[in-house]
């Protein structure tokens, strides 16, 4: 399993147009080999995280495009910058398992 972390600067006011963006955009779901994907916030900073779940390398790499032009339009939407996308294996899921 591998994972993309972004994470991103908006202002304090301005998280929930970003939790917006990105909640009303079904596209990353539709994408092959996507298993899970959260978006964390901080509405005192204004910084955000989201993290996706690819079932291999090779879809996570497939869905860079796409990925990218999501990011942007969302965090564009909030008048927030993307600060940093990185690739991650996942060597350790402790909720995999468990009923």
């Amino acid at each position: 399993m591998y994972a993309r972390l972004s994470t991103y600067e908006a202002g304090s006011g301005d998280i929930d147009q970003l939790v917006e963006a990105f909640g009303g955009d079904d596209r990353l779901t539709q994408m092959p080999g996507i298993l899970d994907a959260f978006l964390l916030v901080n509405r005192s900073s204004g910084k955000a995280v989201t993290v996706t779940l690819w079932d291999s390398e090779e879809t996570l790499a497939a869905s860079a495009a796409a990925a990218t032009r999501i990011r942007q339009e969302a965090s564009g939407a909030a008048g927030g910058t993307i600060q940093v996308v990185e690739v991650y294996e996942v060597a350790l899921h402790l909720a995999e398992g468990r009923a």
